[in-house]
């Protein structure tokens, strides 16, 4: 954990303002609410992070079971 990425909270979101040399430096941290204020979604330097069931909903819808 000695390189752990570190978030400045500027509510509601946050940016990356601590990282590896390798990391996201200064990229936007957000979540993603749903109408009740339930966090669905979390964005992370670029990368959408979400649920393993909303996940699993989205790829069923995209490709069809399997």
């Amino acid at each position: 954990m000695q390189d752990a990425t570190e978030i400045e909270v500027v509510r509601p979101d946050g940016r990356i303002v601590g990282d590896s040399g390798f990391g996201s430096y200064g990229e936007e941290v957000r979540q993603i609410r749903s109408a009740n204020g339930t966090v669905t979604d979390v964005w992370f330097a670029g990368m959408k992070m979400t649920s393993e069931r909303k996940l699993e909903r989205e790829l069923k819808k995209r490709y069809g079971k399997r």
